[in-house]
């Protein structure tokens, strides 16, 4: 029998400053449990196509036959990384498997796990666009769910307009009247804190801080096992003093997607093990930012995906750069000092792997391709400022071995700004060169 190491990754990371995230992934890699699995399973239809990698756009190079053998050694997302009987190594898609045998010698429903999985999940991130007091708002969710009708959530919400910007911080427990269905209303309530930051532009503008309850329903809506729509509305009871409460509602809508249920759960259950899964991946990016109407200038940060299916995947991606305006210092004007010229963003985006393919180099190596488009929200800060940004783009990700991926992306950052005097909306495009660890 062959044996393979399993990292079991035990948490999901939360948003935080580039460098705790950096610190975090480094202790998720090498802390990781090893154990040692053997997952065979026999073929029950007539064959089982073999690909040469993980999706479409690989070519099937080998056919497994009714009754071999073959070992189960990698999963991602919906493509599982299999040994034949006749030693050959390639990947096999989960439906053409789902009419298999397990090693107990009954077929494999994924089907069923799928249904159960709308109630079994662990871990829910998500982020949300919508509104809150009148302000554009954005909204991150990690959530935990104790059983199908329990969840505990944490979540951290941003509004902003022209005069001030608003920070929240939640925690919730949300009820789950029903869980057997793709649609589960929920309700929910949680206490928090409220910050109010005015404007640089008003005059004596004082920061509040102040405490808050809040109640609430919404829905989900799975889209599939592991990546849901997700609908909210809360009314936020503000504490603003002894005698005085404010009122403020919240109605956003964005997406969400579970780790350690689906794929972990099915195949603890079928093997009584654990498998190496790849759908995580973080990199480095080096770019190249250029703000309407300025000059281009280097940008750098870091990305970390999580791939949901074949096809969709979400990202969070943290830049930097440093802006010079050299066009405007010819004319004689200053729009940064050496304490004011720090820009920074980040994004959360859902992807769309449009077009899947494959490219042979050298005649001997076959390296996988993905065409996809990005859009999402997020937060542009320039001079101490805040700006609610909405982010578009496509890229190229090429995969030469099963754990690096290199990117090529374009995306356009849209937010309004009155850096120039006029608030008006402006298109800042940004070319980015990165390379990934997937794990």
């Amino acid at each position: 029998m062959l044996n393979f190491k399993f990292l079991s990754i035990a948490t999901l990371p939360t948003l935080a400053n580039p460098l705790a995230l950096a610190a975090l992934l480094v202790a998720m890699l090498l802390g990781n449990n090893i154990c040692w699995a053997d997952e065979r399973t026999s073929i029950r239809e007539s064959f089982v196509n073999i690909y040469s990698g993980p999706g479409r756009g690989y070519p099937i190079f080998h056919i497994a036959v009714r009754n071999e053998w073959i070992e189960i050694i990698q999963i991602r997302t919906d493509w599982f990384k299999v040994n034949t009987q006749k030693g050959v190594t390639g990947w096999a898609y989960k439906e053409d498997l789902g009419l298999t045998l397990s090693t107990d010698g009954n077929p494999i429903s994924f089907d069923r796990y799928i249904e159960q999985n709308y109630q079994n999940q662990r871990f829910e991130f998500g982020f949300s666009g919508g509104s809150m007091a009148k302000k554009n708002a954005m909204a991150v969710r990690l959530s935990y769910r104790i059983n199908p009708i329990f969840t505990a959530e944490t979540s951290w919400l941003n509004a902003a307009d022209d005069f001030s910007t608003s920070v929240l911080y939640n925690i919730n427990i949300l009820i789950h009247p029903m869980t057997f269905t793709r649609f589960t209303p929920y309700f929910t309530m949680g206490a928090g804190r409220f910050f109010t930051e005015p404007d640089d532009s008003i005059e004596n503008g004082v920061t509040s801080y102040s405490s808050s309850l809040n109640v609430g329903a919404g829905m989900h809506y799975y889209l599939s096992s592991r990546f849901l729509l997700r609908l909210d509305y809360r009314n936020y009871y503000v504490y603003l003093s002894d005698s005085e409460i404010g009122s403020h509602q919240e109605w956003t809508t964005g997406f969400s997607f579970f780790y350690g249920s689906h794929a972990e759960s099915l195949f603890q259950e079928l093997f009584d093990t654990s498998l190496n899964t790849l759908d995580f991946e973080v990199g480095i990016i080096l770019g190249s930012y250029s703000m309407e109407d300025l000059p281009a200038n280097i940008s750098q940060g870091l990305r970390l995906a999580y791939f949901i299916t074949e096809d969709f995947f979400v990202e969070w991606t943290h830049m930097a750069s440093t802006l010079k305006d050299s066009n405007y210092e010819s004319m004689g004007f200053n729009l940064f000092s050496d304490d004011n010229d720090q820009m920074s963003y980040y994004s959360l985006v859902v992807g769309y792997n449009a077009l899947p393919g494959e490219i042979v180099f050298r005649n001997k190596y076959d390296w996988g391709t993905q065409l996809y488009f990005v859009a999402g929200v997020g937060n542009t800060s320039i001079k101490n400022e805040d700006h609610f940004t909405v982010s578009l783009g496509a890229g190229l990700r090429i995969t030469p071995t099963d754990n690096i991926a290199i990117h090529w992306d374009v995306r356009d950052h849209i937010f309004n700004t009155a850096l120039f005097g006029e608030e008006k909306t402006t298109n800042n495009f940004e070319i980015q060169y990165g390379i990934s660890y997937i794990f």
